[in-house]
């Protein structure tokens, strides 16, 4: 029954309650805001790093077929090399070049090593 009195009751809401629930709620709001905006700075921020790695592996790959690299934002540079894999007591040695791509702005690199 005291619940029912309590929706029974006619009176409003004091100033200091309109106050203290607007304060409230707009702290709620900012925290709410600046969540969101974090969140898509670190997507924006992660899109760019996607983008400069596949450039950089398009540009590897593009070398390492030997077709002209149709991504002009990579560097590739091409190095003769030996690559040494042991397993246990077995060693394996090749002979190669070491492709080595980035985007211009050094956000991505990108290897592979293409034996002779």
């Amino acid at each position: 029954m005291r619940f029912l009195k309590a929706f029974k009751n006619k009176d409003g809401m004091t100033l200091v309650e309109v106050v203290v629930s607007l304060a409230l709620m707009s702290i709620l709001v900012l925290i709410f805001v600046s969540l969101i905006y974090y969140s898509m700075a670190s997507i924006g921020r992660n899109v760019q790093l996607k983008r400069a790695d596949t450039d950089a592996v398009a540009g590897v790959e593009n070398a390492a077929a030997g077709t002209e690299s149709s991504v002009p934002q990579t560097v590739v540079s091409e190095t003769s090399s030996t690559f040494v894999v042991t397993f246990g007591d077995t060693t394996i040695t090749t002979n190669g070049k070491l492709v080595e791509g980035t985007d211009t702005q050094a956000k991505s690199r990108y290897s592979y090593f293409v034996p002779n």
